[in-house]
């Protein structure tokens, strides 16, 4: 038995029949996923059901209408149950003697989860306790021709059975302690099951490492592992985008494991980049093993030529921590992500790309696997290196060996970190990093606080709202749940304590007016997230090039829920997203107001300075223009640079009410419009806003929909919605200025009408 990732493995075609499989490569190759005629039962009972595999328990038993979606309503109440029983999945498959006659068979299992006992034809092969570790077993001694039976016992990883480990089981069965998600004792063949005959050799894993890169040569290095069974001489060749042959060996080789150097060059480059810095280009390398003109095996992956460096280092203000990209500092944009839900795996890829693509839209180049320390599927990592996002791993301290082999050729793959035994400020040495943000949060100090305490590279900070309003209404058609157990309950909260919905709504009682309407309280919870993400967002990157990263808990939710996540269980984008999406931009402007004086600041991510005008406009809200100045200014490289400081004092006289103003920053380039900001001189809840009457017009596009919105005066917090829950809105929750057109597109295959379907509300409206 070995615990180690084997890719396919490739041989002679014969004439072969199997039964209750899926053929994997048909090209010169005897591999087969076990993923038909599946079923479970409890143990020791004789009532099977059908089961999907991979999966797990709980899609199996809502598949099979025993069990409701435990993350909607009181459902997770049922699964205590469950949770006790031991389970048994079992299958059967036929196989000739063709198949048994090649030199090797090994079944491998890629995620058992978690505490099982597997038998082949009655023997027991293989007793597993971590779902994070694949294994490859050896069994041809144990097949016989015809039909073979394959069973797999679980057992119960509940606390009350005494079977639980922490750092073995996966990411579901940590959330007995976190009220966050809902009680799901992990169980099931999460991953696939594949039955593979070899012959003579086959290549079981490979490794590109980058070692240099310029615009002229790149050059890299690695190894094959190859599984000899047969001696003999072998050519090894690497192909690059099925074009371009890089390396090329012939070895002599006795039966065995071995490690196969590689070393090659790639003249003129094309380099992978983190989103927003340019393109994220793999290159498909493809891995050949060749005996007497035969191809016995090949293994392909898709490879980013890039290097990549964490930098940990005293500077003049403390400890510096930051990553270069290409030998580039790169200042990190991102969130932590939660795993995706269990309930649904047929759903999984899809839940992946929509997961992705938020990343991305919010201009991030980061995300964090964090606290729970669960690994993903290849996909999502697959996913990230196309996207051009870093992934921060975090892991367990038996998980790292396998996970390391499987994941490490991914491009995205920025950074490792034991959360057992390392915590963020011992990893950077410092005296504290994401501990510092979370001051605002647990101290009930103003949002202004961000600013008093900046540190080298923030991440773990939070701020709770409630779900989209068409996801919470989900709840309430489905008769399961009412408005006033979302205020009431602890199911919808991050922690039984309700001090943190308390907490919620003395921030929004500090910035805004209080709505009575259930509506309009969900519209101020997420204004009121996106204003607190927009602050230390952009606190964090005008410190810039102390600190070089800010990433928040959380990106999405595995549960409908109160909570710091910006996209909700449902995948529906909140007002925290927009706003997000708005401070990542590649280049923003971000003031700092501090009694009657203003400094502004340009924050350029990309790797040349340039210069611009920066143009300001004094106006009033309802669009009176007092004051416009425009000047020269220079905007330094992947920094943040003060390009403006003076006093209110010069255009504003003590006589005028400066909740009423606005100072409206323009950053022009030949007349181009670089990046822009709104200064408010008063809180949200002080403002003197007026009925806004807004103007909408639309246009058909090829994916939807473009809507422009004109205001008569300055609209805040413009919310664009329609009766559907599906749509989607390049930008929302934004600030209209008077008789200032603001165009934004929908994505739907829906047929919309203007006047029926496009309904818009304000901070005007509630005032």
């Amino acid at each position: 038995m070995r615990n180690i990732k084997i890719p396919c493995f490739f041989c002679s075609i014969i004439v072969f029949t199997i039964i209750s499989c899926r053929l994997i490569k048909d090209e010169d190759a005897l591999v087969f996923e076990i993923n038909e005629r599946w079923e479970f039962s409890k143990a020791g009972e004789d009532d099977w059901l059908p089961a999907e595999v991979p999966g797990n328990l709980y899609a199996d038993l809502i598949q099979n209408n025993i069990l409701g979606d435990a993350y909607f309503g009181m459902s997770e109440n049922d699964l205590q149950d469950i949770n006790n029983k031991d389970w048994v999945y079992r299958t059967v498959f036929n196989i000739d003697e063709k198949f048994l006659c090649k030199d090797a068979v090994e079944l491998e299992f890629k995620g058992l989860d978690a505490y099982a006992k597997v038998y082949l034809n009655d023997s027991l092969l293989l007793v597993t306790d971590s779902v994070f570790i694949g294994y490859i077993l050896d069994v041809k001694k144990f097949l016989v021709e015809g039909e073979n039976r394959l069973s797999i016992y679980f057992h119960s990883t509940n606390y009350s059975t005494g079977n639980f480990i922490e750092d073995s089981v996966s990411a579901y069965s940590l959330y007995y302690k976190d009220s966050e998600q809902p009680i799901l004792a992990p169980c099931g063949v999460r991953r696939p099951v594949i039955l593979r005959a070899i012959d003579k050799a086959g290549i079981e894993d490979v490794f590109v490492e980058t070692l240099s890169v310029a615009d002229q040569k790149a050059v890299l290095k690695g190894f094959v592992e190859v599984r000899v069974l047969q001696e003999g001489k072998y050519h090894l060749s690497l192909i690059a985008d099925e074009e371009s042959e890089l390396f090329r060996a012939t070895f002599n080789l006795s039966p065995g494991l071995h490690l196969l150097p590689v070393s090659f060059d790639i003249l003129q480059p094309k380099l992978w980049w983190t989103n927003g810095l340019g393109d994220a280009y793999l290159y498909n390398f493809k891995f050949e093993l060749i005996n007497a003109g035969e191809k016995l095996s090949y293994r392909e992956i898709d490879y980013g030529v890039r290097t990549l460096k964490l930098v940990q280092a005293k500077g003049e203000k403390g400890s510096r921590f930051y990553f270069e990209v290409n030998g580039q500092p790169v200042f990190i944009k991102g969130a932590s992500v939660v795993a995706l839900s269990d309930l649904y795996p047929a759903d999984y890829e899809s839940a992946c790309k929509d997961l992705i693509n938020n990343a991305v839209d919010a201009n991030m180049n980061m995300l964090c696997v964090s606290r729970e320390g669960f690994f993903d599927e290849d996909y999502f990592y697959e996913l990230c290196d196309s996207s051009g996002i870093l992934v921060w791993q975090d892991f367990y301290s038996k998980q790292p060996e396998y996970n390391m082999k499987r994941l490490r050729n991914h491009a995205s793959l920025a950074l490792w970190r034991n959360h057992t035994s390392c915590k963020i400020k011992e990893l950077a040495n410092m005296d504290s990093t994401e501990y510092k943000v979370r001051k605002v949060w647990s101290g009930k100090e103003s949002f202004a606080d961000y600013s008093e305490n900046v540190p080298c590279l923030a991440m773990g900070y939070g701020f709770n709202s409630f779900p989209d309003m068409h996801s919470i209404k989900e709840f309430r058609s489905s008769g399961k749940w009412e408005f006033d157990l979302m205020l009431k309950s602890n199911l919808c909260n991050i922690a039984v304590d309700s001090a943190f919905k308390d907490m919620m709504f003395f921030y929004m009682k500090e910035y805004y007016k209080m709505p009575e309407k259930f509506d309009d309280l969900v519209y101020i919870s997420q204004l009121s997230q996106a204003n607190a993400y927009k602050t230390v967002i952009e606190t964090h990157r005008r410190s810039m090039p102390y600190c070089m990263g800010s990433l928040y808990w959380q990106l999405n939710d595995s549960r409908l829920s109160i909570s710091p996540s910006t996209i909700d269980y449902c995948g529906r984008r909140k007002a925290a997203h927009y706003a997000v999406k708005r401070a990542n931009e590649k280049i923003i402007l971000s003031s700092v107001v501090t009694g009657n004086r203003i400094r502004v600041f340009a924050v350029n991510d990309s790797f040349k300075s340039f210069n611009a005008d920066l143009k300001g406009t004094l106006m009033g809200l309802n669009g009176t223009v007092l004051l416009s100045d425009k000047g020269p200014v220079t905007v330094g490289a992947n920094t943040s640079t003060e390009i403006f400081e003076d006093t209110f004092g010069a255009f504003i006289t003590p006589e005028m009410d400066i909740s009423s103003l606005v100072l409206v920053l323009e950053l022009m380039k030949k007349d181009s419009l670089i990046a822009n900001e709104i200064v408010y001189m008063a809180e949200p809840k002080d403002l003197p806003l007026a009925k806004a009457k807004i103007k909408t017009s639309m246009e058909a596009t090829d994916n939807g929909y473009k809507l422009t919105l004109t205001s008569n005066v300055l609209a805040k917090d413009v919310f664009v919605d329609t009766p559907y829950g599906d749509i989607l809105f390049s930008d929302n929750y934004f600030d209209l200025l008077p008789n200032r057109p603001k165009t934004i597109e929908l994505i739907s295959s829906k047929k919309l009408d203007v006047e029926k379907d496009i309904i818009v509300k304000t901070l005007n409206d509630l005032i």
